[in-house]
């Protein structure tokens, strides 16, 4: 009789499965372990209807916390199942239904009561009396363990972030320890940290005289924007205080890393899902600094440092700088309305280059992306400028000639800049022992762990050690420091 009835379920079961899916066969094998706790039931017949009415609701209970509900009668368990569901449904609850927290569900005694008692339980932890050894308020955290884990672990580039089985994650929970908290740091700038700051302030310092020299020259607007990473934590902001208002800054981040020869970068309105997007998508101008640029074509200055890998004696810029130079020209051919000859000579890139990448897909979405916002118009003249200039430099992957920024004009210009200088010996002697590129990657250097655990309010990480943010901070408060002395050594 048991087997008949065990039968009769995997039938139903298998039936269910299969229902909507590709047509492809299911085997009694799969869904004996899909549906393991239904065959453990006292009455597996039973099990199977509330286990599709689970499923029908949409509850989304795993296999592991299910089996006390498929204990219950029927109509016991749809009513319970149905205000489960409208209770999951209110604004604040963010549960997830564990094997403790089902037990408790699905025990003797009123429904009603028993989420008025994980009601109080959340206000409970909301306010500060979290008591991890009451195994029912513990679990009511498990929703925001699992979600802080995904968002801090998660390293997959689809979602679900992180595939760690149930089992596997809800074990790490109950694990977790009680924390103290503090909320205090002490942390100095010391060691070779100061002396390779004077490097880097050195670099900010030459950039700020470019900087401040083009703004003598000429009467049109300068945009400086500061590359995310290296352009804006080691030259720009630093540089913040001593530019005041003579300049338009602007943080965007084109990253040099899963870069190629004809990458092109799209504005940030590009209407892709952030699920395609990361750290490592090309992501340069939004649409309304786009039109800022169309209206009244504001000099642009680009900063961003470059590795020492491949340096061989030429000035280098980075890849990121090589992007933004494939970017301008899309710009620039739609200001040109096609017409390649009307900005090919003052791009800094080859022609047989800017032919390519005219056929390149990335420049193609972003020259109709553009063609949205820009009209026609005169073009971006494309400069190249950094400490020490040579006869020819290396663009990202391109080999160009050095085509340096004109000062004392109006026309237009688009600069890409990398302060570093990689020639230790041209450096004043004090400074000939320190290292370019130094600060890249900061949190080489410090950076705080984020400890799981318990606290007063329930599932509650904690900081520990020194922040790679106050690092920099730190470092640009010194860098600013130095480059002031520099300015006022000079007058």
């Amino acid at each position: 009789m048991a087997d008949r009835t065990t039968t009769e379920a995997a039938k139903r079961l298998m039936e269910h499965v299969s229902r909507g899916a590709d047509g492809s066969a299911v085997s009694e094998a799969a869904v004996y372990d899909k549906y393991a706790p239904v065959f453990a039931a006292p009455d597996v017949l039973n099990a199977v209807d509330v286990a599709l009415e689970m499923e029908s609701l949409k509850l989304s209970i795993d296999a592991e916390a299910m089996g006390p509900f498929l204990n219950l009668s029927g109509g016991e368990a749809s009513y319970r199942l149905k205000r489960l569901k409208e209770w999951l449904g209110g604004a604040y609850v963010e549960v997830i239904i564990t094997p403790v927290l089902a037990e408790f569900l699905a025990g003797p005694g009123g429904f009603e009561e028993k989420l008025a008692e994980l009601d109080r339980l959340i206000e409970e932890t909301r306010n500060g009396r979290f008591r991890s050894d009451n195994p029912v308020q513990r679990d009511l955290e498990y929703w925001k363990f699992s979600h802080e884990y995904s968002r801090v672990y998660g390293v997959n580039r689809r979602l679900p972030y992180v595939n760690e089985p149930f089992q596997v994650l809800y074990r790490k929970f109950v694990e977790m320890p009680e924390l103290r908290h503090e909320h205090e740091e002490t942390w100095r700038l010391d060691g070779r940290h100061l002396h390779e700051v004077k490097r880097a302030a050195y670099e900010a310092f030459l950039f700020l005289r470019f900087l401040l020299r083009f703004r003598d020259g000429t009467s049109r607007p300068i945009v400086v924007v500061g590359n995310n990473r290296y352009g804006r934590q080691w030259v720009v902001e630093p540089l913040e205080n001593l530019l005041g208002d003579s300049f338009t800054l602007r943080y965007d981040g084109v990253p040099s890393h899963t870069s190629m020869r004809l990458t092109v970068a799209w504005a940030r309105n590009v209407e892709w899902s952030a699920d395609n997007t990361g750290p490592w998508t090309p992501d340069a101008f939004p649409m309304e600094f786009v039109r800022e640029m169309d209206r009244g074509m504001p000099h642009v200055v680009v900063a961003d440092g470059k590795s020492t890998h491949g340096y061989d004696g030429n000035m280098m810029q980075s890849r990121a700088a090589k992007i933004y130079a494939n970017w301008v020209a899309a710009f620039n051919d739609v200001r040109a309305q096609g017409r390649r000859s009307d900005y090919e000579r003052e791009s800094c890139l080859p022609a047989g280059h800017l032919r390519e990448i005219a056929h390149w897909y990335e420049f193609v979405r972003l020259r109709r992306q553009l063609a949205e916002w820009v009209a026609p118009g005169a073009t971006y003249r494309v400069g190249l400028w950094a400490p020490h200039p040579t006869e020819t430099a290396q663009l990202g992957e391109i080999r160009v000639p050095y085509t340096p920024p004109v000062l004392d004009t109006d026309r237009p210009q688009f600069v890409l800049a990398n302060p570093i200088v990689y020639d230790s010996a041209s450096l004043p002697e004090p400074l000939r022992d320190t290292t370019p590129y130094y600060f890249d990657g900061p949190e080489r250097y410090v950076q705080e762990e984020i400890v799981f655990g318990f606290g007063p309010y329930g599932f509650q990480p904690a900081i520990k050690g020194a922040m790679t943010a106050t690092f920099v901070a730190a470092v640009q408060r010194a860098i600013e420091a130095e480059v002031v002395r520099l300015m006022r050594s000079e007058t």
